[in-house]
């Protein structure tokens, strides 16, 4: 997860004018250009998911529909007055619900079932929250085995995580692992010799961190984890 700077600039003319200029509007009205929306949205956030950062695009799947999803933070169902609030709008992935539909402990995302778990339609993060730097990176840390966890052991954080969003399904897991270990080929990679410096480690975070066609690499952020935690050791000058 990382802090998505949203900007109300980016929100579509299509869903202010449907939101300000028709009587009654609802989300479900049809009023405005969904593939627009989520253009937009995926552009914000760099086609990479709001909660586990996995790749999302317009690309069809095999039902036809884009493997993307408009999600509320604030779930429409308990907060019907934002519904049509861009600012309370996420792009997320499908939640692999559509790929495994008979695995639930598998889902995640807002597709986590369960009473606690965001597809309830009812349930709000505790204290997680990507579009705010100090409740979403700085709350979280992540295992060199590819787990996400609260930095200070909150049991709220860990609730949201494990819980609300099952962002720790061996499905995640496995795939953050593989991108540690690729972040660590890079290194090797370049300077087989292990003669590294912290300085090489910024230019490889920076790489990290920079959007190639607008595009973020997937689950980046435990790879600039894994590169900041190398870049600390005091072994490495």
């Amino acid at each position: 997860m990382k802090h998505i700077r949203k900007k109300i600039a980016n929100e579509p003319a299509s869903l202010h004018d449907y939101r300000n200029n028709t009587p009654n509007p609802t989300y479900n009205g049809g009023g405005f250009n969904a593939i627009e929306l989520k253009k937009a949205l995926l552009e914000e956030q760099g086609y990479i998911c709001a909660y586990c950062m996995g790749r999302i695009s317009l690309d069809t799947n095999e039902r036809g529909q884009p493997n993307v999803v408009v999600e509320h933070l604030f779930p429409r169902e308990s907060y019907p007055e934002r519904e049509l609030d861009y600012m309370n709008m996420l792009a997320v992935c499908t939640g692999l619900h559509e790929t495994f539909p008979d695995r639930a402990k598998v889902h995640h995302c807002d597709k986590t079932k369960g009473n606690d778990g965001k597809m309830n339609g009812t349930v709000v993060l505790r204290k997680l929250n990507p579009l705010s730097k100090t409740t979403c990176e700085d709350l979280i840390d992540y295992t060199a085995e590819g787990l996400i966890k609260s930095k200070t052991a909150d049991a709220d954080v860990e609730h949201d995580i494990n819980v609300v969003l099952n962002l720790n399904n061996q499905y995640l897991v496995r795939n953050r692992k593989l991108i540690i270990d690729q972040a660590k080929g890079m290194l090797i990679e370049e300077k087989p010799d292990k003669n590294w410096t912290k300085e090489f480690f910024e230019k490889h975070i920076e790489i990290w961190q920079t959007k190639y066609d607008g595009k973020h690499r997937i689950y980046y952020m435990i790879a600039v984890w894994f590169l900041n935690r190398l870049k600390a050791n005091s072994k490495y000058k």
